[in-house]
């Protein structure tokens, strides 16, 4: 825990709804600041109840928010699976 809060090429978040339960994460790979670039991942919608709610969603517009006007970049990029369709369209 403590070397990812260390690791400034990486920032992991946990997503919460709003009841405030701990639902998933998502967070940042590879943080390129001189190139101001990161890679999308660890989006995961982890409790069934949950999915299909706006969850996903919601955490993805925060953290877009976080990475272009907190961190000041540029550009992200993200792989996803060519058979995750709901991934495909949430990213879209």
């Amino acid at each position: 825990y403590h070397g990812l809060l260390q690791n400034s090429t990486r920032k992991l978040f946990v997503s919460c709804a709003a009841d405030s339960a701990a639902v998933g994460t998502i967070g940042l790979n590879e943080i390129d600041f001189a190139n101001r670039a990161a890679e999308l991942g660890n989006m995961l919608i982890g409790e069934e109840a949950y999915l299909g709610k706006g969850c996903a969603r919601a955490a993805l517009d925060l953290l877009l928010a976080y990475c272009f006007q907190r961190l000041n970049l540029r550009r992200l990029y993200l792989r996803v699976y060519a058979h995750n369709e709901p991934a495909i369209g949430l990213y879209r």
